[in-house]
């Protein structure tokens, strides 16, 4: 069935149709943008114009969100794409149903109630089935991550697709490089360039930037140019990290007149803590390595904090010194993504 859809494909938002394809290499699409760069809207948009294609009549696809609160929020999304588009609350806690015309489009399912969708059959696949989670990165605020979150995507995907293929995208801005789902699949806290995947696991990462003619309009904007030069227009336009604190940037390279105090480890990277003798300065640099040797305090494994490890540092004079170096700004990284991991760290020993 043709659907009378508002909105095209813009060559100034994210193609996702080249990750749709069954040839694509990729099942895993994990796609960290900066706003506005069309993740949702583009996302949701291949997906219905897969529907329309001859063998995927009456099929449907799936948008999850983490709480019953944002699923419930979501049909404004489609509304952009298609008049008189019905929701439609199912027995089942936090899951919807989007009908057009009598034909089921999609379903929009709470991940944090996955356990109470077990009982529902699921049909009328599309092939490959597309599954997207939105907003799978968060920034820090009194809602949490779930208990296991990887585990639950897991087991909803299970739930949905059965034994059928199927291609799943998780959307987010890049506000938490150190999330649970990333440091379960092993993705570096910060990558080289834009791209990271692992082909024997068909999972690709990408960092994405506005186009250059998206960018270009932006910055007429009221808020481009009134964040200009700020860290929010770093995260925001340019798709760095999003980190609120600034601290000195130092290249360890040509200075040997370094001592390594410490190690933090964090899952799959390590942060290394060294004191610059001459200028009785503390440097912090990050590995994309887990390196476990008799200075190193396993902080969290397995997205679990160690709780006995984070005492053990807390009880060292040196952790004081950390801190009172970090909040006057007195201690050194190598980049920005380091912030980031040494944020945490501050946050469990203070």
């Amino acid at each position: 069935m043709k659907l009378p859809l508002k909105l095209d494909f813009n060559k100034k938002y994210v193609d996702f149709k080249r990750y749709y394809e069954e040839k694509s290499p990729y099942d895993m699409i994990i796609m960290c943008g900066a706003g506005g760069v069309g993740k949702t809207t583009n996302c949701i948009l291949t997906a219905l114009y897969e529907l329309q294609k001859e063998k995927n009549e009456n099929k449907v696809f799936y948008y999850i969100r983490r709480y019953k609160d944002e699923t419930n929020g979501v049909k404004q999304i489609l509304d952009k794409m298609l008049d008189d588009v019905v929701i439609k609350k199912l027995p089942y806690t936090g899951c919807y149903e989007w009908i057009f015309n009598g034909r089921i489009l999609g379903y929009a399912l709470t991940l944090s109630q996955q356990t109470k969708f077990k009982s529902k059959d699921f049909v009328n696949l599309a092939s490959p089935l597309c599954i997207i989670y939105d907003e799978y990165c968060k920034e820090k605020d009194k809602i949490p991550y779930l208990p296991e979150e990887y585990n639950s995507l897991m087991r909803l995907c299970s739930t949905v697709a059965r034994n059928n293929n199927f291609k799943l995208f998780l959307l987010a801005n890049n506000v938490d490089p150190l999330n649970q789902i990333n440091t379960t699949l092993g993705i570096p806290p910060y990558i080289n360039g834009d791209t990271w995947d692992d082909k024997e696991r068909r999972i690709l990462y990408k960092l994405m930037k506005p186009s250059r003619q998206l960018l270009e309009e932006e910055k007429e904007t009221t808020l481009y140019k009134i964040t200009q030069n700020t860290i929010f227009n770093a995260y925001h336009y340019g798709n760095e990290t999003l980190i609120t604190k600034k601290l000195p940037i130092y290249d360890l390279k040509n200075n040997k007149d370094v001592f390594l105090m410490l190690r933090c480890v964090f899952n799959n990277c390590t942060l290394n803590i060294y004191i610059i003798n001459k200028k009785n300065e503390i440097f912090c640099q990050l590995s994309n390595k887990r390196i476990l040797d008799n200075k190193s305090f396993l902080i969290e494994n397995f997205n679990e904090i160690n709780t006995f490890e984070v005492r053990r540092l807390k009880n060292m004079n040196f952790s004081n010194v950390l801190a009172n170096k970090y909040f006057n700004d007195k201690l050194y990284v190598d980049n920005n993504n380091t912030i980031f991991v040494l944020n945490k760290l501050i946050g469990l020993i203070k």
